[in-house]
């Protein structure tokens, strides 16, 4: 109020001074020693170069701050100057101010552009440099201040301000608000990472080592590295927590593993080690008999050695079995080197003695000293050893030839006797003649008066033996020639051969059944000679089939040389397992159609076969062993992880599983088949649980969503209540409770704002309306008419509309651009000028005095009603009422 009493003071006053010349008045001007005096002269006074003298010896500030709104320009850019020079006497010292008042007060005065921005730039208060971006004539003014603004809330009420008005300070307040939502959307996406991070790291822990624990923990690391410092002070401490114990559990591992390899270190020095040693007794054992002396203390070094290295490493059965076999040979021979040097005198001496009458004694030595000896047969012996084994067998000859004796041959005469008569006596003339035959060549070999009793029952029983004979040729002379006649149809006919072969020999087997006699010789001419041109296609056929065996052999033979280079030229450790699988199949079968051969070539191709295969299955099961072994690490990994807590990470271990069970190399079926069945089974387990919770979950889910839907349908229900509002209320707070889906949830606060919406829309609509009606009176009061002075506008009072205010001349035009400006409205071109004046003059004395727009329209409406009442400008400054508003 000071400031517009000051403004518009009676100029009118004239004072005797004013009569005189110019240089009285300066001389009266030089003798005042007040502001106040000053201002009067300043006031009265016409000339402008006395006003700005005047202007120009004011000390008090508000003084000069009264002048930067007078009507004279000069007066005024006097005040802005002098006023300027108070505040910032030296330039260079504008960085150095911190005031906001001040720096607010130099933005204004100034008439220096750079200035003025680096006044603005200094200015830390977001209250001021948003009043400057609102009010502030000049554009870039409006822009460097909106720059310095970092509150949301202001710089979208600047965006709505400049939206159609200020392109660039729009511009600028949209380009900092979408900054600071992308900044604030980043900082968030960094604290879900941080809580992500934190729960990867602690199902890290939680599932222990594997072998993409140390490839996670390093990636995991990283991620933390950048999240750090978005992290809170108790998330750094947990995720710092989990990170000592993920390194304790690498530390452990890498512990382990070191362990695992020292012993497996050690296992294959302990390896080579045994490996040197079967090799230096297999040369020891083809050296033996020149190092016959040392070999004991030889030996008990090596088993020495073997033993030390039995707890570093078990070695395979095939060198266990190579080093048991050559030691124990090389043990037997010491220990038969040593008896032999103990005999070697008294073998030489036996030796040397002529073959004596007592055999039987000297094959008992013999037996007794190779026996003590026992000298292994796989080596070569000592000469005399070799007499003396030599003089065994000779004596075992002679002894063999001695014991067949003439009166076992006599037992053994009698014995086909008695059964040469009871074959006659029983009629089995077959029979009979096995006997005859083995007795007459018992008599060959014995003496014929020892066997004289033996050679008279002979011939009693010859007698009766060729009675039989003549009677069963009789009977069997009609078989016979059956025989024949079939064996004689069989010539040239059309039958495969090996058909035709077995009724041959049926039909020879079937002659062999019947008897002898010397009455059938003719028939039996006729029946070999039948069967003799009968069998040559036979022959010839199986003379084919012969020749066929010898070539599947030689097949077999040289597919078992091709396995057996295969086995040699392989190299093991880089093998393809399915190609050599593939390889033994397709051999196997090869050699199955590599028939038929003879028996016996048969037995030693199959074994021969069976040996280099199993050579080389033993490298293929070396691998289906690793891989069974893998894949049960799977099973009992998927298992572990089928029990977790944490399904959704569980769920993505048991495809990282599937994926490595894939990689996994052969396993046979069967193996193959129990553990997939076993994997899948847990795999299965977890993705149940899984689908369990999320069925749990989703009816829990579908159970809220019921429940917000019926609390927003009673809602509105109750919109057309009295009682509209507390429902709205209370749904709000009911609804905030609930945990939604986040579709669900914008879905239904949608409908819910909707309803709030429409509820407030209509208690605006009333208030509005309220408000037109009080603003209506006051307009017809201000236009003079009659008007509801008790229902004004709120913080306006018919008492203070009508008070008596200080005597004053206020403009009608200057009062009414000052409501222009407040309203943000374009004023007419004819008052641009005096426009831009009440600009700076406003900007410069009541920005810092944190004055309210309302305050600021109801301080002009007072002054319009005391000084304005009912003027031509009347509607003119109601518009700007109205626009302000």
């Amino acid at each position: 109020m000071v400031l517009f009493k000051k403004l518009f003071a009676n100029r009118n006053r004239q004072t005797d001074w004013q009569q005189g010349d110019t240089e009285q008045r300066t001389n009266y001007l030089n003798s005042l020693t007040d502001d106040s005096s000053r201002l009067a002269f300043i006031a009265a006074e016409s000339s402008e170069s006395l006003k700005v003298l005047a202007v120009t010896a004011l000390q008090n500030t508000e003084s000069l701050e009264a002048l930067l709104s007078d009507s004279n320009t000069a007066v005024r850019q006097a005040a802005r100057t002098a006023r300027l020079q108070q505040l910032l006497p030296d330039t260079s010292a504008l960085s150095n101010i911190t005031d906001t008042s001040v720096l607010t007060s130099i933005a204004a005065l100034t008439d220096n552009d750079e200035q003025r921005l680096a006044a603005i730039r200094q200015i830390k208060d977001e209250a001021t440099l948003f009043s400057i971006a609102r009010e502030h004539p000049v554009a870039r003014v409006r822009s460097v201040a909106a720059e310095g603004i970092t509150s949301a809330e202001q710089l979208q009420q600047l965006l709505t301000f400049a939206q159609g008005k200020d392109k660039s300070l729009y511009r600028l307040c949209k380009d900092k608000l979408a900054a600071q939502r992308e900044l604030q959307k980043q900082q968030q996406q960094r604290l879900q990472a941080v809580e992500q991070l934190e729960a990867q790291l602690a199902y890290l822990n939680r599932i222990g080592y594997h072998p993409e624990f140390h490839g996670k923990l390093q990636v995991l690391r990283q991620q933390w590295q950048q999240l750090a410092s978005e992290a809170s002070a108790a998330q750094q401490s947990t995720v710092d927590k989990a990170f000592t114990l993920a390194q304790a559990t690498l530390d452990a591992h890498a512990q382990e593993e070191a362990r695992l390899q020292a012993q497996r270190e050690q296992q294959q020095a302990a390896s080579a080690q045994q490996q040197s040693i079967v090799e230096q007794l297999q040369a020891l054992l083809n050296e033996a008999e020149a190092q016959i002396t040392d070999l004991p203390q030889q030996l008990q070094t090596f088993d020495d050695q073997w033993r030390t290295t039995l707890p570093l490493n078990k070695p395979d059965a095939d060198t266990s079995r190579h080093y048991e076999n050559i030691w124990q040979q090389l043990q037997t021979l010491s220990t038969a080197a040593a008896k032999w040097q103990a005999l070697s005198t008294d073998v030489e001496a036996f030796l040397q003695q002529a073959p004596a009458a007592d055999s039987d004694k000297q094959l008992q030595q013999c037996n007794q000293w190779l026996k003590q000896i026992s000298w292994p047969a796989t080596l070569p012996m000592p000469e005399n050893l070799q007499c003396l084994q030599q003089r065994q067998q000779q004596l075992q000859a002679e002894q063999q030839q001695a014991s067949a004796n003439e009166g076992e041959i006599l037992r053994q005469l009698d014995v086909h006797l008695d059964a040469l008569d009871q074959a006659i006596s029983e009629g089995h003339l077959r029979d009979a003649n096995k006997q005859v035959k083995q007795i007459i060549n018992a008599l060959k070999r014995c003496s014929g008066h020892k066997a004289q009793a033996q050679q008279r029952r002979f011939r009693a029983m010859e007698s009766r033996l060729n009675e039989i004979r003549d009677w069963a040729g009789f009977a069997e002379t009609p078989k016979k020639e059956s025989l024949v006649a079939s064996m004689q149809a069989l010539i040239g006919a059309d039958i495969a051969p090996d058909v035709l072969a077995d009724k041959i020999h049926q039909l020879q087997d079937e002659w062999k059944s019947l008897s002898n006699s010397h009455n059938d010789q003719a028939l039996w001419e006729q029946f070999r000679t039948a069967a003799d041109q009968a069998f040559e296609p036979c022959r010839e056929h199986f003379a084919a089939v012969a020749s066929l065996r010898e070539q599947n052999k030689a097949l077999r033979q040289r597919l078992i040389q091709e396995l057996t280079d295969y086995d040699a030229a392989m190299d093991w450790q880089q093998a393809d397992w399915k190609v050599v699988q593939k390889t033994l199949n397709a051999a196997r079968e090869s050699f199955r159609q590599y028939s038929p051969v003879d028996h016996a070539s048969h037995r030693d191709t199959s074994a021969e076969f069976r040996t280099v295969c199993d050579r080389i299955y033993a490298h293929l099961q070396g691998e289906y062993d690793r891989n069974i072994a893998a894949r049960q690490a799977l099973v009992d990994e998927a298992l572990a992880v089928s029990t977790a807590d944490d399904l959704s990470g569980a769920a993505d271990a048991v495809k990282t599983l599937q994926m490595r069970w894939k990689e996994i190399g052969m396993v046979p079926r069967a193996a193959d088949q129990k553990l997939w069945k076993a994997f899948r089974k847990a795999c299965d387990t977890v993705f149940a649980r899984l689908d369990e919770q999320r069925n749990a979950r989703k009816a829990e889910v579908n159970s809220v969503v019921q429940s917000a839907e019926a609390l927003i349908a009673k809602a509105a229900e109750a919109m057309q209540s009295p009682d509209a509002a507390s429902v709205l209320a209370e749904t709000r707070t009911a609804f905030n409770e609930l945990s939604l889906p986040r579709a669900a949830h914008q879905r239904l606060l949608r409908e819910l704002n909707q309803m709030d919406e429409q509820l407030q829309t209509e208690k605006l609509q009333q208030r509005r309306q309220q408000q037109l009606t009080r603003w209506e009176n006051l307009f017809s009061l201000l236009k003079g008419e009659a008007a509801e002075s008790s229902n004004l506008p709120s913080g306006y009072t018919s008492t203070e509309l009508n008070a008596s205010l200080t005597a004053s001349d206020d403009d009608a035009l200057t009062l009414c651009i000052g409501m222009e400006i407040l309203a943000d409205i374009e004023s007419p071109d004819s008052d641009k000028a005096l426009r831009m004046n009440l600009q700076v003059q406003r900007l410069a004395q009541g920005m810092g005095m944190n004055i309210s727009r309302d305050d600021e329209r109801k301080t002009l409406i007072y002054q319009w009603h005391n000084s304005c009442h009912g003027h031509p400008l009347t509607e003119r400054f109601i518009s700007a009422i109205n626009a302000s508003l």
